[in-house]
Order: C-alpha cells, then sequence, then structure tokens
C-alpha cells in the first residue's frame, strides 16, 4: 500500500543520483512527511516570495487601521469627559449669576449695609460741583 505523496515535492528528487529502490531520494524520504504535515509547498513560498512587499503593505495598512481606531476611540473619551466639563461649569455659572443678581437688589444692599452700620439715605442726593481753573494762566500769572 502506497503512503499519500506531497503534492510539490523537491526538483532534485528527479536529478538526484543517490536513489533508492523505490525510486526516491534519501532527501526527500526525509522531508517529505515533514511537508506533508505542514502542508508546505514551494509553490505558496514562491507566492510570498514574491508578494512580499504587497503582504509588507497590508500588514502596515492593517496596524495603521488599528491604531486610527484606538486613536479615535481615546478622542471621543476625551470629548465626552470635556462635554460633561462643560455642563458642570454651565450650572454653575447659572447659579452664581442667580446669585449676583439676587444680590444686587436693593433690599439685599440695605440688609449687608445695615449689618456694617451703614444706613440708607433719607434725603435726595445732590451733586456737588467744584470750579475748575486753568492751571496755565495761574502759573503765568504768578510768573508776571
Amino acid at each position: 500500500m502506497q503512503k499519500n505523496k506531497p503534492k510539490n515535492t523537491l526538483k532534485s528528487e528527479s536529478t538526484n543520483s543517490k536513489t533508492t529502490t523505490s525510486g526516491k531520494s534519501a532527501f526527500s524520504k526525509k522531508y517529505s512527511k515533514l511537508l506533508a504535515d505542514l502542508a508546505f509547498d514551494f509553490q505558496s513560498l514562491n507566492w510570498v516570495k514574491e508578494n512580499f512587499y504587497f503582504i509588507i503593505f497590508i500588514f502596515g495598512v492593517g496596524l495603521i487601521y488599528i491604531a486610527n481606531s484606538h486613536f479615535a476611540e481615546k478622542q471621543t473619551r476625551k470629548m465626552e469627559a470635556l462635554s460633561n466639563e462643560i455642563k458642570e461649569l454651565k450650572s454653575e455659572a447659572m447659579t452664581i449669576n442667580a446669585q449676583l443678581c439676587r444680590m444686587k437688589k436693593q433690599s439685599e444692599l440695605s440688609k449687608n449695609l445695615e449689618s456694617k452700620g451703614i444706613q440708607a439715605l433719607k434725603d435726595i442726593p445732590y451733586k456737588v460741583v467744584k470750579e475748575t481753573r486753568n492751571p496755565k494762566r495761574t502759573f503765568q500769572k504768578e510768573l508776571e
């Protein structure tokens, strides 16, 4: 009964002068089982050699694709964190603005000033006007 012979055997098998009675060389007998176990043939090796740069290119594109997806996920997480922070700061600004508007009311101002001993005016405020002199003229008159 014959054993399954691998599809592609070594080319040197027919040219090798050291053949045994079964027609296989010593090298071929030794490595045919190994090649059959690995399901490896020399045509696939030639294909890899011919397309080596294409395989490297595909590998590089795959690495870039993976790196880009990781970078995009990282940026998305950062944007989400910043969005949450903006929402918190907006709500804080609105509460501070509301407190400030409440503190500007005249009733709140009078309460705060009474605690410090300052009372509100009962009379109408009036404007104090000061007469101004031209400093250049007075200086010239002094020199004369």
